[in-house]
């Protein structure tokens, strides 16, 4: 099983453009300054700090402006493309939902037009570094539990209100508080939010991070956009951002382009606003009408589940991109494996898979960070010997593995549970036999259900059982433990975990976008700020 990773270009692309309209500057990953300390880890760069409420951000200089003219479409002859320039409608897809607050919601459309709506205090880039964006001045404790930021001065929300800690906090706090959010994981840490001053927010952490930065990327909204209703909370779609909301009726919703965009102002940012008029989210009845009305032409970008676009290479109107998504799979250690309760054997062994993984993972994305080093078969098999295993060898068959036992040397077999109705996983387990078998192990597969599944978790009667886990946006391998930890629960009879891939999507554009096409998990449309619409005068 190989990672199919296509990342074909099918025509060229004539603008460079930004992840994000925020600052570039990366956060270190040094020891962070202490609070009080003139050092500063992320800077906004370029924005002068008016002290005035409704003050206007300031640019020192700016790098470049892009001219360009507009295109005239005309019906589905191919354009020649002249540049970016204003006009058009990007059409994308959204299911019918009521609420529209991406810091609530765990669709990845709805987080997306939360992107086009409001302005991140921090983003992730393509990179996986945090950059800065609403929030500058970053700084922390000396232990990584107590961190303070500013945010940058004369930034407008849409409704005219000028933005202040409060309505960071606010944000944070609502975030934190959406058990099915995509934020709530990633904030669980956090003991205490409070505004410190009119622009000055602290965050208390209940243990330190060093790496919590990377948490704050999150859009941040008005503290008013949250009113109490007859069915609880309302929320108020007004965000910072690039776009505003404009419309919904019964076949979508509507954004329009923002001309007073604080981030088209600022030297860090894109230098100019939006390129397409408008952004409408088209509804769909369900997920399935997402390929649908792409297939159709009725909407320009979506993303799939299937990493397997090679249906799709052989048309010159499509542009496909994969990337690593949020779910990873995973197996997990029971209490039942004698041979696996001794931690030696189980580090071999998870060694081993460790370099097997990196040979060539069973599907998906590869995990490339958090993994034990790893070793080849032969190296394994010393080590196990070393360990106290007998490996027993006869011409060109596979090795024989033996392990201490109560009684002597007992042949080295497990049983490996898996929810067969889960095709990869079905294929996983059938791969990891593989893999076992070139050390001596003796696999058995062995179907479970999904309540099989939860009550294996709880007894640990079991020898590995594959399993899968949802991890926060943006969350980098080497966090992926905790996202496996908390998927399992606090009372889960689990011996070990071992990451083994994470799922991989694919993004598929019209060609009628133009600009650089980056999506992430944290961002499906990555890239937009600077994407320009072709043959804007058809529908």
């Amino acid at each position: 099983w190989k990672s199919a990773i296509v990342s074909t270009l099918l025509l060229p692309l004539l603008l460079g453009g930004m992840l994000a309209g925020c600052g570039s500057t990366a956060l270190s990953t040094g020891d962070p300054p202490s609070v009080g300390d003139a050092a500063t880890v992320l800077t906004s760069g370029g924005i002068a700090m008016p002290t005035d409420r409704n003050a206007t951000p300031q640019s020192e200089a700016s790098d470049s402006s892009i001219d360009g003219a507009p295109v005239a479409g005309l019906g589905e002859v191919l354009l020649e493309d002249a540049g970016p320039a204003p006009g058009g409608t990007l059409r994308l897809f959204l299911m019918p939902v009521e609420d529209l607050n991406p810091l609530a919601s765990s669709d990845p459309e709805v987080g997306d037009l939360g992107w086009f709506l409001s302005d991140p205090l921090v983003r992730i880039g393509a990179n996986g570094l945090v950059q800065p964006c609403l929030a500058t001045g970053i700084r922390s404790s000396q232990d990584g539990r107590l961190w303070d930021f500013s945010l940058v001065d004369g930034v407008r929300f849409h409704d005219g209100s000028g933005l202040e800690a409060a309505d960071a906090v606010a944000s944070i706090l609502h975030a934190a508080g959406a058990a099915d959010g995509p934020y709530a994981a990633g904030l669980a840490n956090v003991e205490k939010t409070e505004a410190i001053g009119r622009l000055k927010v602290r965050v208390i952490l209940k243990v330190p991070d060093p790496a919590f930065t990377r948490h704050l990327a999150l859009p941040v909204f008005p503290e008013s956009a949250w009113k109490a209703g007859s069915d609880g909370e309302v929320f108020n779609p007004v965000g910072t951002g690039a776009y505003r909301f404009a419309m919904r009726d019964a076949e979508g919703i509507t954004l329009e382009r923002a001309e007073d965009w604080w981030m088209a102002r600022t030297e860090k940012g894109s230098g100019h606003a939006a390129w397409p008029d408008r952004i409408r989210f088209v509804f769909g009845s369900t997920e399935a009408d997402r390929l649908i009305l792409f297939q159709q032409r009725r909407i320009d970008a979506t993303w799939s589940l299937d990493a397997d676009m090679s249906r799709f290479l052989n048309r010159n109107d499509i542009e496909v991109r994969t990337f690593a998504g949020n779910r990873a799979e995973f197996l997990a250690v029971g209490t039942k494996s004698v041979m696996l309760q001794r931690p030696e054997i189980r580090a071999i062994v998870f060694r081993y898979l460790s370099g097997c993984l990196a040979a060539g993972e069973p599907k998906g994305d590869r995990v490339k960070d958090g993994l034990p080093d790893p070793v080849d078969a032969q190296t394994a098999l010393q080590l196990l010997t070393e360990a106290g295993c007998r490996v027993q060898r006869k011409g060109d068959a596979p090795p024989v593995l033996q392990v201490p036992a109560t009684a002597g040397m007992r042949q080295a077999a497990l049983t490996i549970r898996y929810n067969a109705l889960n095709l990869d996983r079905l294929g996983t387990a059938e791969w990891l036999s593989a893999q076992l078998a070139g050390i001596g192990i003796s696999v058995f597969r062995q179907e479970a259900t999904v309540e099989d599944s939860k009550k294996l978790v709880a007894n640990g009667q079991f020898d590995i059982l594959l399993l899968g886990c949802e991890a926060a946006s943006g969350t980098p391998d080497r966090e992926l433990g905790n996202a496996m930890r908390t998927a399992l629960g606090s009372k889960a009879a689990v011996a070990d975990m071992l990451p083994l891939y994470r799922e991989r999507l694919a993004m598929l554009y019209s060609t009628r976008i133009r600009g650089e096409k980056l999506p992430t998990s944290v961002s499906l449309y990555g890239g937009w700020p600077e994407w320009y619409l072709i043959g804007t005068g058809t529908p």
